[in-house]
């Protein structure tokens, strides 16, 4: 990313014209029939559509906004096939929210499978995002992030994997975690490698917020971060921190 003290440099040196990487084309495609837009009132079954606003916002946030487009699409196959047919001709990268776990309305293995093939994997000993699902059967196909559609699933698996993803594509250096020691000793998985919503403090330690469910929108709010404990079975005093 050229900041300003790279466009300085290039004007001292009298480099009117720099060559860049071409920012990716991202396709946004969220799923789910009991999704309503954000300026209906929701009926008991229903939720408000908060995942695409907030993959949009981190786009944003890494100023890859420019050639971002996003559709919500209902529970159907065949609608669900035709848009990733279309956005496998027009996208570098496709980003999808929700319909990638078991359930007979999730159609996004299905429609994929029938369109590039097996995934490259489907499922990580994670929590919170164990349905995630990636495909990238060949070069010319544009990868495919399948996040699933608890909010605080998509979002923590948009920072671990497609954040890091996207500053390749960008021709960005990888932002990269460091340890540091934790406010409280913290708990492994036996099984699981866990994310958790985390907060830098001003001595250098780091607090650890604790969703109540991938739901939960509130408490991960303060969070400048997320740790990532491994799987054990020693409690943590330090963990991965990241930014």
């Amino acid at each position: 990313m050229l900041r300003p003290a790279h466009l300085g440099l290039a004007a001292t040196v009298g480099a009117s014209h720099l060559e860049v990487t071409r920012l990716p084309r991202i396709t946004i495609l969220t799923t789910g029939d009991e999704l309503v837009p954000i300026e209906e009132n929701p009926l008991p079954h229903q939720l408000r559509r908060s995942n695409g606003t907030v993959l949009q916002a981190s786009l944003a946030a890494l100023g890859l906004d420019d050639a971002v487009s996003h559709r919500h699409l209902p529970d159907d196959l065949d609608l669900t096939t035709e848009a990733l047919a279309t956005a496998l001709t027009c996208s570098d990268l496709i980003l999808l929210s929700g319909g990638i776990s078991k359930g007979k309305k999730d159609f996004i293995r299905p429609a994929l499978e029938a369109l590039v093939g097996s995934p490259t994997f489907h499922g990580i000993a994670q929590r919170p995002g164990k349905p995630l699902a990636y495909w990238k059967s060949s070069s010319s196909q544009p990868p495919v992030f399948a996040l699933p559609g608890n909010p605080n699933s998509t979002h923590t698996t948009f920072l671990r994997y497609v954040r890091p993803a996207l500053q390749l594509l960008a021709g960005s250096a990888l932002s990269q975690p460091i340890e540091l020691p934790l406010s409280h000793t913290q708990e492994a998985h036996p099984k699981l490698t866990l994310f958790l919503p985390a907060t830098l403090q001003p001595d250098g330690r780091v607090h650890l917020a604790k969703p109540q469910n991938s739901g939960d929108l509130t408490t991960p709010l303060s969070a400048t971060g997320f740790v990532e404990i491994p799987p054990g079975t020693t409690p943590l005093r330090a963990a991965c921190y990241h930014s």
